[in-house]
């Protein structure tokens, strides 16, 4: 019934995320791991298992490195059961995770896409929080609505999905850095039949260094959340106004979508402080200042909201 895709790139925690996934109650699953040409040795780890249920493939060239993007449709191009889960190489799942994704198909067999709640672990598996609860089930414009007013936490490790329904789409949607690709492509299999959740915590997304949004270029970054806020503003604008509810739910969310240019660097400029301190920051803020005309008001209102959240 599942194909649990893992690109693997990461070493470290490879062998904790495989054995929670080979830990599943529920049997009915392949395990379909892609070294995505990394120097590290994946295989090594992959091969201390025997069971038939693993598959293991090498890419020829490393294809995250243009685009993650590319690498998630490669292991997309493996699956063979009809829901997929896109897990990473240092996430962990809940022995239950299967089998409770696998209730809520049976309860609600039209929608695409189903998911559960998540806990954000750190390095050493400690809860550093969790991620807000959601109704079983929701429309896309409330899915949206929730993710737009910061009331959702959306990662790609918890997120189950109709493999015909993504193949039908041309596979994930692709953005630059695939910034946001899942919100986008999550949105996308929502619109039709709605997203179903579960209230349980049954997913462990790790923070660390090592996370895709915390590295890179930053002005790349920049150019990407931009592109994903265009795409955001044209898919919501598409959305149906059949009722009042649905009509009002679509304008708010268009009216909160951070579109302006200064809103989307102030959000990149904030996590830089978070994770890179403030001469890195300050020398993107110069790079960037000419570019788009950010005002310098922007950095200083910045660095003083975390001095406050430092007291």
């Amino acid at each position: 019934m599942f194909s649990v895709l893992i690109p693997a790139f990461k070493e470290k925690y490879l062998r904790k995320a495989l054995e929670s996934v080979l830990a599943q109650s529920y049997k009915d699953f392949e395990v379909i791991i892609v070294n995505d040409k990394s120097p590290e040795n994946i295989a090594k780890v992959v091969y201390n298992y025997d069971d038939p249920r693993v598959r293991y493939f090498e890419n020829e060239v490393n294809l995250g490195k243009e685009n993650v993007v590319f690498s998630w449709n490669k292991c997309l191009s493996y699956a063979t059961r009809e829901f997929c889960i896109l897990f990473s190489d240092d996430d962990v799942l809940h022995p239950e995770f299967l089998q409770e994704i696998s209730n809520l198909i049976k309860k609600y067999p039209e929608p695409d896409l189903f998911y559960t709640r998540t806990a954000i672990i750190g390095k050493n598996d400690e809860i550093i929080r969790y991620s807000p609860s959601a109704p079983e089930l929701e429309t896309v414009h409330d899915f949206v609505w929730h993710r737009v007013y910061g009331m959702r936490d959306l990662f790609a490790q918890n997120f189950v999905f109709r493999r015909s329904a993504l193949l039908a789409m041309k596979g994930f949607v692709e953005l630059p850095l695939a910034w946001a690709t899942d919100d986008a492509t999550w949105f996308s299999l929502a619109r039709k039949n709605g997203v179903v959740a579960s209230s349980r915590v049954l997913c462990f997304w790790r923070w660390s260094e090592l996370n895709i949004s915390n590295i890179g270029n930053s002005m790349l970054r920049f150019k990407a959340i931009e592109t994903y806020y265009k795409w955001l503003q044209e898919f919501v604008q598409n959305l149906d106004e059949s009722n009042d509810f649905k009509k009002g739910l679509k304008n708010e969310i268009l009216q909160n979508i951070p579109v302006k240019k200064k809103e989307a660097f102030e959000y990149i400029i904030e996590r830089n402080l978070s994770n890179k301190g403030a001469f890195h920051t300050m020398s993107l803020f110069i790079k960037a200042r000419n570019m788009y005309d950010i005002p310098a008001k922007t950095l200083v209102k910045l660095n003083v909201k975390k001095m406050m959240g430092r007291q």
